[in-house]
């Protein structure tokens, strides 16, 4: 039955395309959309890919409106075709990208990579959140210097972080008090190296003046840094309206 309706579906789907109007294809959309949660636990990978190129054709020159609800259905699917969710990812729209960026396992970590080297600070804040982050993928975030996803990946209990990635967030607490916070929060944070690291930058370092840190900062971070045991833009991110999906004209 699911094959015979999906089959009924791309017969229309030249017809939706044609006809040019936003109304036809959203509803083209939701359909095929509804139809592949129906049937995803049944599909094999050639059936996948055929969805894939239905849904790509629907989405391709799609309005935000149209896209980020798809987006939040897609995320948490498994299943979803792979390059369906690797365009709705590279959206330049962060209320498309951000559910897919955040959520979805099917995004390889060489796409986050390349993401987190050039999209705005919403993707990045996106793509902080994700159940994990290896090294590789928090080095790409840390090398943006933004301070709202330094904070981000520091209460992030998935992320983990390099040698380098320790001592940028280390360095930066110094600075900020909420950072410093964040980082005390963290039990399997390598305090005693990022106070090592810390202490060899410094002493590498040529001497200049330094502005005289917030006084939480400082007494938080050195509560961190001092015990064994325990250049960035701080412009913070405007908010983000997420519109309902386009109704009908």
């Amino acid at each position: 039955m699911a094959n015979i309706a999906a089959t009924e579906l791309i017969i229309e789907l030249d017809g939706a395309i044609k006809d040019g109007s936003s109304r036809r294809r959203l509803q083209m959309l939701q359909q095929v959309t509804n139809l592949f949660l129906i049937s995803a636990s049944q599909l094999g990978e050639r059936q996948i890919d055929v969805f894939g190129e239905v849904l790509l054709r629907l989405i391709e020159g799609g309005e935000p409106e149209m896209l980020a609800p798809l987006s939040m259905i897609l995320c948490g699917q498994t299943s979803a075709p792979r390059e369906v969710v690797r365009r709705l990812a590279c959206h330049e729209e962060a209320v498309v990208a951000a559910p897919i960026l955040s959520k979805a396992e099917t995004l390889s970590n060489g796409d986050l990579i390349e993401l987190a080297s050039h999209r705005s600070q919403h993707h990045l804040l996106a793509i902080s959140e994700r159940k994990s982050l290896d090294e590789s993928l928090t080095d790409a975030l840390l090398k943006r210097d933004d301070i709202a996803v330094y904070r981000a990946l520091a209460r992030n209990a998935g992320a983990r972080f390099s040698d380098q990635g320790c001592l940028k967030l280390a360095v930066a607490a110094e600075r900020d008090g909420d950072l410093a916070d964040a980082l005390a929060m963290r039990p399997a944070m390598p305090v005693k190296e990022i106070h090592d690291l810390l202490t060899r930058a410094t002493r590498a370092a040529p001497a200049r003046p330094r502005k005289t840190p917030p006084l939480r900062s400082c007494e938080t971070i050195r509560g961190v840094v001092a015990s064994p045991s325990a250049g960035v833009n701080t412009k913070p991110p405007e908010p983000i309206d997420c519109p309902a999906a386009a109704r009908s004209n």
